[in-house]
């Protein structure tokens, strides 16, 4: 379960096969960043570039074999960056083009820039649909 694969990474790597809801959060050429939710908690994970994907699922649920690497800091959560970038847009489209830029260098010296060059700790290396 996610609770188990959270726990198990605090005393060194981790693969395992996880089973739950997996969300796109965005992608590029890198891989795509992905949320996995399976009711024993939510894990952000990059999916990566020529991962086997087979095929899609109806209901959303989906296996994926996963590798983590021992956690030695709290993770970010994805929607902090997503949080401020819309702050960063919200200044751009009203003019505030300094301030703007201002907070983005901010972003990514506080380390959230890492969200874009994909920073997850945890890979999916195959994804698998539950039918």
């Amino acid at each position: 379960t996610v609770a188990e694969l959270i726990s198990a990474r605090q005393h060194g790597p981790v693969e395992a096969t996880l089973v739950g809801q997996l969300s796109t959060i965005g992608g590029s050429a890198n891989g795509s960043h992905s949320r996995l939710s399976d009711g024993t908690g939510s894990v952000e994970l990059r999916i990566l570039p020529g991962a086997p994907r087979f095929g899609e699922s109806p209901t959303g649920t989906y296996e994926v074999d996963v590798i983590a690497d021992q956690q030695t800091e709290p993770e970010r959560s994805v929607d902090e960056f997503r949080g401020d970038h819309l702050d960063v847009s919200r200044m751009a489209q009203s003019g505030l083009f300094n301030e703007a830029m201002e907070m983005a260098r901010d972003m990514v010296m506080r380390g959230l820039g890492e969200h874009i060059t994909g920073h997850a700790p945890i890979r999916g290396t195959a994804v698998r649909p539950v039918r």
